[in-house]
C-alpha cells in the first residue's frame, strides 16, 4: 500500500502545481470552447484567471456564440464533415485512394 500512497501523493502534487501555474500553452482546459459562450460565471474580482458562480446567472452552461459568428462557422464545418463521411460510406475516395 505504501507505493500506491506515494504515487497518489506525487500525482496530487503535480496536479496542484499544474493548477497553480496554469496549463502549457495550447492546452484547451481553461480556454473557451470554440463556438460557445460560457454563462452562469463572472470574473473573479481579485484574480483575472479565475471565475466565480454568477449569483443571477442561473446554472452554469455553454450556449452557442451566435454574436461573433463562431457558432455558424462551427456548424458549417460539421456539415462538411458529415458530407465527407457520407461520401466515404458510398465508396467515394480521394485522388490518392483514401476515403
Amino acid at each position: 500500500m505504501e507505493p500506491a500512497a506515494f504515487e497518489s501523493d506525487r500525482a496530487g502534487e503535480q496536479w496542484a502545481e499544474a493548477y497553480q501555474t496554469g496549463w502549457p500553452e495550447g492546452c484547451r482546459r481553461w480556454a473557451p470552447y470554440f463556438g460557445y459562450v460560457r454563462r452562469g460565471r463572472q470574473p473573479h474580482p481579485l484574480d483575472p484567471k479565475r471565475t466565480l458562480r454568477a449569483p443571477s446567472g442561473g446554472e452554469e452552461r455553454y450556449e452557442p456564440d451566435v454574436e461573433s459568428g463562431a457558432a455558424e462557422a462551427f456548424a458549417d464545418c460539421y456539415e462538411t464533415y458529415v458530407l465527407a463521411r457520407r461520401l466515404s460510406r458510398y465508396g467515394h475516395t480521394t485522388e490518392g485512394g483514401l476515403p
